[in-house]
């Protein structure tokens, strides 16, 4: 056999081995999630944590006068439970809605040290001598399930300290974008971290709709700091053995992108912080992980690498390409193996975003938006790929509203 047949052959055994693995692992999750008894919602904790709702702000004004009329709505008594805004480096009317909802605001100037993660750090060491059992972080532009509050007290009675909620689109019907991220969203809540979360598993904090007791932040202060501080407080935590519990019966739903330019923003900040992340801890996590016997670190680490959909579809694709040019140029037995695998995976991968689609819904204004999607899919990926072959950014960029 030519060298370069061989090697265009071994190149193609491990990448069809590759995500052999990444969707055998996606598959365990999703058949775990629709065998297994769904969990009803929790009754009512007997001593009612008392809860500080914590929300970043820049210029957001908006949008935050809506956000907090309907937190006044909460089924939780009111006197266990204030809202507190960070009117962080804003220049609009932020910090005077807050006051006038009734909220406590810190207001915050620093411009060399900007972003979300800095802002939290700041009011977390501002908060410290409240009294409070626990910190609910949401995002000024989300509305949170009414009952939300008296499941996560019942949650924190039973000991679990850190909790994420599911994170869900408030307009998937109002373009294709919204349309192919609110798809994605889904497949991220149901069939990943829902079932990861029931097996002990690695789960990841999602920005906004988590809590933290206060005897997590007494003992692993919030220092993250990124354009990813939830990721990294993530993996704090877990190195710590500290696990993040999912919680699927309370959702937090905000506008998914409907526009190109809110899409790119919001997606290449994702990509560039998540992948870039994971680029430079994830082998480390898994090895730190086997190291000291911590499993769930072995499998944060995994997550880093298997997270993003768009490079496990590109993934897919090219492991399909490569064996379509292993049968061309190196016609024979294990050319079509890998060519029949690489259909398998393509296959089962297809049939996997097709659960998204008919958990979220099917009508023909969805169908509609479906045909288009496509072209968002591609969009997605070259985001990705661009955030992993270059370097990461460090600098936050506020989404376009």
């Amino acid at each position: 056999m030519p060298i370069l047949s061989y090697m265009l052959q071994t190149a193609c055994v491990f990448l069809v081995a590759g995500t052999v693995l990444v969707s055998g692992y996606y598959w365990i999750l999703a058949i775990f999630a629709l065998t297994a008894r769904k969990q009803g919602i929790h009754p009512k904790s007997p001593d009612r944590p008392i809860f500080i709702i914590l929300i970043p702000a820049h210029n957001e004004e908006q949008v935050l006068g809506k956000t907090l009329a309907a937190l006044k709505k909460l089924d939780y008594p009111q006197d266990r439970y204030q809202v507190v805004v960070i009117a962080d480096n804003c220049t609009d009317e932020t910090a005077r809605v807050a006051r006038e909802n009734g909220c406590i605001c810190f207001e915050r100037t620093d411009f060399r040290n900007r972003g979300k993660g800095q802002a939290l750090a700041w009011a977390f060491d501002q908060l410290d001598s409240a009294i409070f059992d626990a910190i609910l972080v949401l995002d000024a532009d989300c509305f949170i399930d009414l009952h939300a509050l008296t499941v996560f007290g019942w949650c924190l009675d039973h000991g679990w300290m850190v909790l994420q909620s599911r994170n869900a689109g408030s307009n998937p019907d109002d373009s294709s974008m919204s349309y192919a991220v609110a798809v994605g969203n889904l497949l991220e809540n149901d069939f990943f971290y829902a079932p990861k979360s029931r097996l002990g598993l690695a789960v990841l904090l999602r920005g906004t709709g988590f809590v933290l007791a206060r005897k997590v932040l007494a003992s692993f202060p919030w220092r993250a700091s990124s354009i990813t501080e939830d990721i990294e407080y993530s993996a704090s935590l877990i190195r710590n053995r500290i696990p993040i519990h999912f919680i699927p019966e309370v959702e937090v739903k905000s506008k998914f992108p409907t526009s190109a330019s809110q899409l790119d923003v919001q997606r290449r900040r994702w990509a560039e912080g998540n992948i870039g992340f994971g680029k430079k801890n994830a082998l480390g996590l898994i090895w730190n992980g086997f190291l000291g016997g911590n499993w769930r670190l072995v499998d944060a680490g995994w997550t880093f690498l298997v997270l993003s959909k768009p490079l496990v579809l590109s993934s897919v694709l090219a492991a399909l390409g490569l064996s379509i040019l292993c049968v061309w140029l190196a016609p024979g037995r294990i050319s079509v193996a890998l060519l029949s695998i690489g259909l398998m995976v393509a296959g089962s991968m297809l049939t996997y975003f097709s659960l998204g689609i008919y958990r979220l819904g099917v009508d023909p204004h969805r169908i509609g938006l479906l045909c288009r999607t496509p072209l968002v899919v591609l969009r997605l990926v070259l985001i990705a790929l661009r955030s992993l072959a270059g370097r990461g950014t460090d600098t936050w960029v506020r989404t376009p509203r």
